[in-house]
């Protein structure tokens, strides 16, 4: 027996089972392996039984990673990237210089986000924004909303955000980057979409897109960030649970922004929310049929890179 048996990654636990020496210490045992028959009848014997486990545990390996080679379908695709497009559009929205440059078109706070991201809806009452929003108090919407819009035509408004989106992203897009193929395939998917039950995606997808890459690539995926949502609220909503207790569950943090003064007990309830957060990843699968499987793979490689230098 020579030392490339445990080269080859044979556990010492099985090695001692037929040879009861601690390996590496073979030069000390020559008794063991002398000229009696008998003893090279053994000898054989055990180098046979280890070769056996070796090539048991090789067997099992390479078993292991075939089954463990999981294909880039649609619903793999749609669970692989879904952290990554549900935050990635968000960021914009959340950066300080966005507000910056509401406060400069005359715009006062929060009802910037509200007017720009709900502008895509068009001059429409306050209870369709506070709809397509699903998680945002009624009230607060339509004050937000109604002041908004005094400043800048809902169209306007929506334009003037993401103008704010494309400004972020040059910003923080890092320039080594691959912006373009990004915002290629993330389009494809966009375009192939159906609008069902999310309306702020279809006013987003027809705004004008920007000609640099980098903007380009996150003005697509904040598209895809406003269908998945759209697709979650209707999961949510499908699950029983209120959206009031949906925002308590996922983001707690969040509801003064959205406009709520208290939150309900959810004890209980977070198994029912992660059933919807499952549904909505299956709902959404259908958009990478745009996408070959090589596509889909690059699309998960390319957006979860980014979600990851975006994070720092």
């Amino acid at each position: 027996m020579d030392g490339s048996t445990f080269d080859r990654g044979v556990p010492p636990v099985l090695i001692r089972r037929v040879w009861p020496v601690p390996p590496g210490k073979n030069a000390s045992y020559p008794s063991f392996f002398g000229e009696n028959p008998r003893r090279q009848v053994i000898r054989r014997k055990i180098r046979l039984n280890i070769t056996a486990v070796v090539a048991r545990l090789e067997l099992h390996t390479l078993g292991s990673q075939i089954e463990g080679q999981t294909p880039m379908d649609t619903t793999t695709a749609a669970d692989a990237t879904a952290e990554a497009i549900s935050t990635i559009g968000s960021y914009f929205m959340l950066n300080p210089a966005t507000y910056q440059r509401g406060g400069e078109l005359g715009f006062a706070g929060f009802n910037f986000y509200v007017a720009g991201r709900g502008g895509v809806l068009g001059n429409v009452d306050a209870d369709l924004v506070t709809a397509a929003f699903a998680y945002f108090e009624p009230a607060y919407v339509r004050t937000q909303w109604e002041s908004g819009i005094g400043v800048m035509e809902p169209l306007a408004a929506a334009q003037a955000f993401a103008e704010t989106a494309a400004n972020w992203a040059e910003a923080h897009v890092p320039d080594d980057f691959d912006a373009a193929r990004l915002a290629e395939l993330a389009d494809k998917l966009a375009e192939g979409a159906r609008v069902t039950a999310a309306p702020l995606f279809a006013g987003w997808r027809k705004l004008e897109v920007p000609e640099s890459p980098k903007a380009a690539a996150i003005h697509h995926l904040n598209a895809l960030r406003e269908l998945r949502g759209g697709i979650h609220a209707a999961c949510i909503v499908a699950s029983g649970l209120d959206p009031l207790q949906a925002l308590a569950i996922s983001t707690p943090m969040m509801a003064t922004a959205f406009g709520w003064t208290e939150l309900p007990e959810v004890d209980g309830l977070r198994e029912t929310w992660e059933q919807a957060e499952e549904a909505t990843t299956a709902a959404f699968a259908y958009v990478f049929e745009s996408l070959t499987e090589a596509e889909r793979e690059e699309f998960a490689t390319l957006v979860n890179a980014l979600y990851s230098a975006l994070k720092g």
